[in-house]
């Protein structure tokens, strides 16, 4: 639990940087929530192609995630948003708690689990699914908990990052339910309430992708931001 707690603090800062400078997210009901999201979805992403060279360590995940964040930085100078610390910190105790139970997930055991030690021991190799048909999928987000499967987490890498976006989508909903109570709710925020609600109750309660390395979850998450986000992305501009 504690170990998750450092880890996710650290992930938070490199991704709300990231996000921070990749897009415009001043104009967005909730910044720290959109540039966080955006920072997690998109850091991942190297360590995939890094998989492609060979077998991936914990050195790999950091390099990517302080060298890219440092660039990010030094190049556009973002103003970061800050978030309200005090919900926040109870959403990443509470999650890092409930992230340290077992994995439920019946997918993460049949074979998102095997390809993260496949990429974490040898990386990504031609032809794997010549060995079982569901390693021809390879993703972000199995590579880069890979990179961090050992010493103290190995083995305990499944809920590192569905965890911290089970924590980031908790804490915008309670942001909406906090207008909701006190008055008056922006106009969004019955979407995502509701948006919410529906993946708590699919991906939480019944499946617990929180502790899992299903993909599934973050396509989710994202699609909750993306259908009401009036962010651009800054580097196509």
């Amino acid at each position: 639990m504690l170990t998750l707690l450092v880890l996710w603090l650290g992930m938070l800062t490199a991704a709300v940087v990231t996000g921070a400078a990749l897009a415009r997210v001043d104009s967005t009901d909730e910044p720290f929530c959109y540039s966080a999201v955006i920072g997690v979805l998109v850091l991942p992403a190297p360590l995939l192609a890094f998989s492609l060279l060979g077998p991936l360590a914990w050195w790999h995940f950091a390099a990517v995630w302080l060298l890219i964040p440092a660039g990010l930085w030094a190049w556009r100078r973002p103003i970061l948003p800050r978030p309200a610390w005090g919900p926040l910190l109870l959403m990443l105790a509470a999650n890092a708690w409930s992230s340290s139970g077992p994995v439920m997930l019946y997918d993460t055991g049949l074979y998102h689990y095997p390809l993260l030690q496949w990429i974490d021991e040898v990386g990504t190799v031609a032809n794997q699914a010549m060995f079982h048909h569901r390693f021809g999928f390879s993703s972000a987000w199995i590579a880069a908990p890979a990179a961090l499967d050992e010493g103290w987490l190995d083995g305990r890498t499944a809920a590192v990052f569905n965890g911290l976006l089970m924590t980031l989508a908790m804490y915008h909903f309670a942001l909406v339910l906090s207008r909701w109570l006190r008055g008056p709710s922006r106009p969004r925020d019955g979407y995502f309430a509701a948006a919410y609600l529906l993946c708590f109750l699919f991906g939480g309660l019944t499946q617990r992708f929180e502790v899992s390395l299903s993909p599934n979850y973050p396509v989710a998450l994202a699609a909750v931001l993306a259908a009401v986000a009036p962010a651009r992305v800054a580097l196509l501009l």
